[in-house]
């Protein structure tokens, strides 16, 4: 079984009682009131479920009994969890500590952690994460680790190491200069990675340019979650198939493509970021071993320099102390273990000073629901309307039925969940204003004002052909886009 956060539970809303407080409805009532899609939740009571980290931990750290309805079948189960980097570091103490407690043999749960990654952080405890694994059984040795890092070498990296007499900084590139790298590299088929979206769509920009240009019109490609899922793989199978023929194939994206994405491209360029960011791009470049000599990542710094704030600031600044005491060294898997240590030596609370296990021992669930955000952002689903859908209609004609209901099962959700982009910014006050900057609309009209799918009164805001790049955020509804670091 398959879940994901677009077949959630919506949350309960408050109401005033007769002293004027909020008092919540009774979250087990299933009365008129309650929406019908609320019905539409998963059970995890099948042999097999494949979900999210969000859902996952969102589930254990929840107070309410939708959550919690389905943690009974986690018992007894092996919990694997991919790109376990990927973690947040901020929440590493809480989250640690209820796996510990579901692998704990002392304990009835009996679960089983696997925890994979090409780029495998540092949990066990140590000085710089005390709340980490105490007992942790490697599937592989280090011993045969270092050999199969050495043996399955495909890339060189350029621009990562530091020089072998001085420290020389990562090389700072234009876009124009790297559209041109781009369509020098071999075979023109090239891959670009930027840290925002932002930098993504400008790049892109150039290069569709350059490639018509150069009539190669068709060539270009991008691909970011300004894009609904379906479109992003319309783009790769295109992608895909160009690469396999061996023809010119120019792809700008963002870090969406780093992970689980099969693409195998003879030169990649990266801008500086999170070590293992950086080690993760790299997987796209030969990764088939084809190339005599291997593959090249660029790892570049674009001239207009602009992070995500926080931990991926965080995360970067630790990349630079990471060659500054020359150990940015992918080859070697030891290098991540050092990354990591150093990284959650500055992002991980001490502990003691974590909110939510402090609230945890005092048993206050409510306040462990409200603190714990695996994703420190407001998300808003915003449904592509003009979307043509398998069966050839639009996205705009399956919803009218919907909407004339008032609500969706869960098989519309799964069915529409495609056809979604999810807007996140950090958590704000400003968020309900700019949601009336957007001139959006409720899909269902007592949906969550701040998290319920929404439509957009313009029709022309996405365009969704192969080389198109999604939700035009550079028209006048999203002005205020540039300001949520997106």
């Amino acid at each position: 079984m398959e879940h994901h956060s677009q077949a959630s539970d919506p949350e309960i809303k408050t109401t005033k009682g007769t002293s004027g407080a909020s008092e919540e409805k009774d979250t087990d009532a299933w009365d008129k009131e309650r929406s019908l899609r609320q019905l539409a939740v998963e059970n995890w009571d099948a042999p097999i479920i494949v979900t999210t980290s969000v859902q996952f931990f969102d589930s254990l750290f929840s107070r309410r009994p939708a959550d919690a309805r389905k943690l009974h079948n986690i018992c007894q189960s092996v919990v694997i969890f991919d790109e376990v980097q990927t973690l947040p570091p901020l929440l590493l103490q809480p989250m640690l500590d209820v796996l510990k407690e579901l692998a704990n043999p002392d304990r009835p749960y009996g679960c089983s952690l696997l925890l994979c990654t090409a780029t495998q952080p540092a949990l066990t405890k140590s000085e710089s994460l005390e709340c980490g694994f105490e007992k942790v059984t490697p599937i592989i040795n280090k011993e045969d680790v270092c050999d199969l890092f050495a043996k399955l070498s495909r890339v060189h990296y350029k621009g990562l190491s530091k020089g072998l007499s001085k420290i020389e900084p990562v090389p700072v590139e234009s876009f124009a200069t790297i559209a041109g790298d781009m369509f020098a590299a071999p075979k023109q088929q090239a891959l670009v990675i930027l840290n925002t979206r932002k930098q993504a769509r400008d790049l892109f920009d150039i290069v569709k340019t350059k490639a018509v240009e150069e009539k190669l019109g068709d060539a270009f490609f991008h691909l970011s979650t300004w894009m609904y899922p379906a479109h992003r793989l319309l783009v790769l199978a295109e992608v895909e198939q160009r690469l396999a023929r061996g023809i010119p194939c120019f792809l700008v994206a963002t870090q969406c493509v780093e992970a689980g994405v099969d693409v195998d491209f003879p030169a990649v360029w990266r801008a500086f970021g999170p070590y293992d960011s950086i080690v993760q791009a790299a997987g796209r470049c030969n990764r088939n071993g084809a190339l005599d000599g291997g593959g090249v990542v660029h790892v570049f710094q674009p001239e207009d320099v602009k992070y995500p704030r926080g931990v991926y600031e965080s995360a970067i600044k630790n990349t630079e102390l990471l060659r500054k005491i020359g150990q940015a060294t992918p080859e070697n898997p030891a290098s991540f273990e050092t990354y990591f240590r150093l990284f959650y030596e500055t992002t991980v609370p001490d502990i003691g000073s974590c909110a939510i296990q402090a609230h945890r021992e005092q048993l206050r669930f409510k306040e462990v629901d409200e603190q714990f955000n695996f994703i420190d952002a407001d998300n808003v689903p915003l449904v592509i309307e003009t979307a043509k859908m398998e069966d050839g209609g639009t996205v705009r004609d399956w919803l009218a039925a919907a909407k004339a209901k008032g609500f969706l099962t869960l098989e519309e959700w799964r069915k529409i969940q495609p056809y979604i982009v999810n807007l996140a910014w950090p958590v704000s006050e400003r968020t309900r204003t700019f949601l009336n900057r957007t001139n959006s609309e409720l899909v269902f009209k007592n949906d969550d004002p701040l998290r319920g799918l929404r439509r957009m009164h313009i029709s022309d805001i996405y365009s969704d052909g192969k080389n198109d790049s999604g939700l035009d955020v550079s028209c006048a509804a999203f002005a205020d886009l540039a300001n949520y670091n997106l």
